[in-house]
């Protein structure tokens, strides 16, 4: 895996999402990863220094430090003598664990796991399928071999997880008698449901990827209509499951309000589920001010030196003028005004210089495993830069094409620096986590603050186009189409018409990020990002082309 892999996607129309991927690696005792985000924003958005503040920074920010999902085959997962197997840790439980509390605690654990697990290997084993599907639907003619290959890796991925489902149903009523823990069968039925939508989910994703290829009689191979069958039934199965344990989560199709309130409860249930899952993932964060309070002091500090120099100004205008004469108190007022200039310039100075040494916020990670063991730090600052003090390298990937160039000679860009750093201690990670192989950053930020002061996502444009109309004794038929731009016909007498369009009004802010940990280069690995934005909120995500090297 590569080190310090980053993406960004689209959340939500409001929200974008940035996820940095790190690999946990048993050789090292501790990881020290580093993170900067650089966003260049158009002046046009506002969002500047005095319109724009750390608070309201960190209020649109939102960040998670959670473990990788594990990877587990579905053959170790299944096989009862894998000692890293949940399901085999929970059957282990019932008879090694005589401690009911600590048997609770560690069986939903392992169960949760477990979820986690499951969905991760049917994410990745139902993606292998649809992408051999889709392989097969583009090629010239269907390609018999991928469509046989695909029905082949479906039958084996819904053999292993029909296995899956029936093993946890038959732990659960073994858990069950003869006496039956309420806490516990309450996180097996949790379990159970959750797999169960789980499943469905990714059952019915699978059957609609696999509609184009079965809709053309005669071109599919009779093993893929076999293996899409099976499909519905499982999950037909499932939702009869569901049904028959009385579990709360059945979708209705039916029109009506009573069928889009069931709906919506349905929806919320199985995100619940989800999370109740991934929990066991995240980290909690302890958080603290940071070291913001040093500088407070310095502040404090610029604040006494203004001060100072007020009063020594006061002190020598007595040999200038009377102190009850109204010349000395002119000069009295303008001493003041430069006092109050001299504090917020040496408030700016410190500010400006201290970024990089002070944090805004600190915390401590703290694993939500059973243990609930510290397992890192992490601290944060924000703060605007100028551009030309920019790093060069960051300065060279943001490469400006000339349009852009000639935008921001008059309006240049605000340029806002986020810092993140993550101290994470592996020989306390693994010595709870045995499974996980990575940590995964993820960052979510609200831009509608940034759409604040755009113009309508829609703009509405005239551009002259030529309507071409018949010479008299010609036969002709106008063309008002496009072609009517381009194809000259000498016989005919052009005239001028006017044809409205529309067009989306719309924003760029490149955002460049440079992830530093073991592993990278010296200076880090640096990606660029564009995001399109309009007043409606995010468009889309571009990946511009790196520049040559300088």
């Amino acid at each position: 895996m590569e080190h310090g892999s980053f993406s960004v996607k689209v959340h939500d129309r409001h929200h974008l999402e940035w996820k940095l991927v790190w690999p946990l690696e048993r050789s090292r005792r501790r990881d020290k990863i580093g993170l900067e985000v650089f966003l260049f924003l158009p002046q046009s958005l506002r969002i500047r220094r005095d319109t724009y503040s750390r608070t309201e920074f960190y209020e649109d920010l939102t960040t998670y430090t959670r473990y990788g999902s594990p990877d587990m085959p579905f053959a170790e997962i299944l096989d009862k003598q894998n000692p890293l197997s949940p399901l085999t840790r929970v059957a282990r439980q019932r008879t090694e664990q005589p401690d009911l509390l600590q048997r609770r605690t560690r069986v939903s654990y392992e169960l949760r796991v477990l979820m986690c697990i499951v969905r991760g290997r049917m994410s990745k084993d139902t993606l292998a399928i649809r992408r051999l599907l889709t392989k097969a639907r583009e090629a010239p003619t269907p390609d018999q071999g991928m469509l046989e290959e695909a029905a082949r890796l479906t039958r084996v991925t819904l053999e292993n997880t029909r296995h899956v489902l029936e093993r946890v149903r038959e732990l659960k009523r073994e858990y069950a008698a003869p006496a039956s823990d309420s806490a516990l069968m309450r996180a097996f039925e949790f379990t159970d449901e959750g797999l169960s939508l789980e499943c469905e989910e990714r059952c019915a994703k699978l059957y609609r990827a696999g509609r184009p290829a079965l809709s053309k009689p005669g071109e599919a191979p009779e093993a893929l209509s076999d293996a899409w069958t099976a499909l519905r039934e499982m999950i037909e199965a499932e939702s009869r499951h569901r049904r028959q344990a009385c579990y709360p989560s059945q979708p209705n199709l039916a029109p009506g309000v009573n069928a889009a309130l069931n709906n919506e409860r349905w929806l919320y249930r199985r995100g619940a589920l989800k999370k109740y899952a991934q929990s066991t993932l995240y980290l909690s964060l302890h958080q603290a001010p940071g070291s913001r309070s040093i500088l407070s002091a310095l502040y404090a500090g610029a604040a006494m030196i203004a001060m100072l120099a007020f009063v020594l100004t006061l002190w020598f205008l007595r040999d200038i003028a009377p102190m009850n004469s109204l010349p000395y108190l002119v000069l009295a007022v303008i001493a003041y005004a430069f006092k109050d200039r001299i504090k917020e310039g040496l408030r700016s100075y410190f500010s400006e210089r201290m970024t990089g040494f002070l944090r805004d916020r600190e915390g401590q990670l703290l694993d939500r495993g059973p243990t609930r063991r510290g397992v890192g730090e992490t601290s944060e600052a924000f703060v605007f830069v100028d551009e030309a003090k920019l790093p060069e390298d960051v300065q060279h990937l943001r490469n400006r094409d000339e349009i852009s160039q000639a935008a921001a000679l008059e309006a240049p860009e605000s340029v806002l620096k986020y810092q993140k750093q993550l101290v994470v201690h592996l020989d306390r990670v693994f010595a709870q986590r045995e499974r996980v192989t990575e940590l995964n950053e993820l960052m979510r930020l609200s831009v509608q603050r940034f759409l604040y002061h755009m113009d309508d996502a829609q703009k509405v444009f005239y551009r002259p186009y030529i309507k071409e109309a018949a010479a008299p004794g010609a036969n002709f038929e106008a063309n008002s189409g496009s072609d009517a731009l381009s194809a000259p016909v000498p016989a005919l007498s052009p005239q001028q018409v006017m044809k409205r369009g529309r067009a989306r009004k719309t924003y760029h802010v490149n955002i460049i990020v440079r992830a530093t940990g073991p592993g990278l280069p010296k200076h880090g690995r640096l990606q660029r990002f564009r995001v399109i934005l309009s007043r409606d909120g995010i468009e889309r995500i571009e990946h511009p082309p790196r520049p040559e090297k300088m």
